[in-house]
């Protein structure tokens, strides 16, 4: 019986150790391709990217375009903004959503950052061009190189956001303003897909008005040269698809019955009710057909933004737990439910009410 044990937790590390080596094999490719949008897509054509990426590419771009240096540098200033900028949010990740969330992210940072610098300073790489430029002596220049911008816009876009998606998905982001989206998601639960949207359209907006400016360029017209330009318009093609495949991809308005199947379950019941996790659940008592024990089957409603948080909890205290999931069509209640992720805040309160009962307690004693 004690060998059937051993070798039953061998198998379940196994199969634990090969899922992780296949969600960092799927990161890494994930963030291989976000670099490769940036690089060859988002950079090359022009337009703002999103989030804390776009307001580094902004800043990026109005600093070589002020000082007249070369292109080359616009990918190095990029990535130094963009590590500055996402200090103060590597904090933020590590408060409200832990170690493993942001060890993941950084890892997705990393590898993007190491190979965006790989394509712009490899020879056999950096001079590579998805479209060719237009020569601007062509007499159709305007309306070829926009035609350019906005294929470039809508291939980054699509890429831009399967790529994103899939990290999602896998449990970690991209850094930048990607934790507090998701955050506000879950907090306020707000949509994702239209919080990105908004901010990228008022930054993009902001840094392709300052560039033509900062580098004496000649604007007859603010509205028609710059407003409604390829560059601008070109940043909302690439931000409204990638916005919308990321929505469609990891969608917080799909919900799904988990069905967690454990002896522990009534543990499980405890730990969520302990955290004040704002989900109700339904615990079904059932006997194993082969065991003949009693279990329970722990049912819980839950997005996808909240899957991950409920499976790891079952684990931590079960590590022979079974868990399924299915897609929910349809929720209906009279009581509105919130989960709010816990926070130094909450644990704060609850020491203070803890405190609170037990003097009156020892008053009442």
């Amino acid at each position: 019986m004690n060998e059937l044990l051993v070798a039953t937790k061998l198998n379940l590390n196994k199969v634990t150790k090969n899922k992780k080596i296949k969600g960092i094999l799927v990161l890494t490719f994930a963030s291989i391709c976000l670099a490769f949008a940036v690089n060859f897509f988002v950079i090359e054509s022009g337009i703002i990217s999103a989030g804390a990426a776009g307001i580094a590419q902004g800043i990026s771009y109005t600093i070589v375009a002020s000082t007249g240096q070369a292109d080359e540098f616009i990918i190095l200033y990029y990535w130094i903004i963009n590590v500055l900028i996402n200090l103060p949010i590597i904090i933020f990740t590590f408060k409200f959503y832990g170690r493993k969330l942001l060890g993941y992210s950084l890892y997705v940072f990393t590898v993007t950052l190491v190979v965006s610098l790989a394509i712009s300073y490899i020879p056999v790489i950096k001079d590579i061009e998805i479209i060719p430029a237009i020569d601007e002596t062509n007499p159709n220049y305007d309306i070829l190189n926009t035609f350019r911008v906005f294929i470039l816009a809508f291939m980054a876009g699509i890429i831009y956001g399967i790529s994103l998606g899939v990290i999602f998905i896998k449990g970690a982001t991209s850094l930048g303003l990607d934790p507090i989206v998701r955050y506000l998601s879950r907090e306020k639960r707000l949509n994702i897909a239209k919080v990105l949207f908004l901010i990228s359209i008022v930054n993009s907006i902001i840094w392709l008005s300052v560039q033509p400016y900062v580098s004496d360029q000649v604007v007859d017209n603010y509205i028609t040269d710059v407003l409604f330009g390829p560059y601008i318009i070109g940043s909302l093609i690439f931000i409204g698809t990638y916005s919308l495949i990321v929505s469609k991809i990891y969608s917080t308005k799909k919900l799904f019955q988990l069905n967690i199947n454990s002896e522990k379950y009534g543990k499980i019941s405890d730990k969520l009710n302990e955290i004040n996790y704002h989900r109700g659940h339904t615990i079904e008592l059932v006997t194993g057909g082969f065991s003949k024990k009693t279990r329970g089957i722990l049912k819980i409603i839950v997005n996808i933004e909240e899957i991950d948080d409920v499976i790891n909890l079952a684990e931590s205290i079960d590590p022979n737990v079974f868990i399924d999931a299915v897609e929910v069509a349809r929720v209906k209640t009279k009581k509105i439910v919130y989960w709010n992720p816990v926070t130094n805040e909450d644990i704060k309160q609850k020491k203070k009410h803890s405190k609170e009962h037990n003097i009156k307690k020892e008053k009442d004693e």
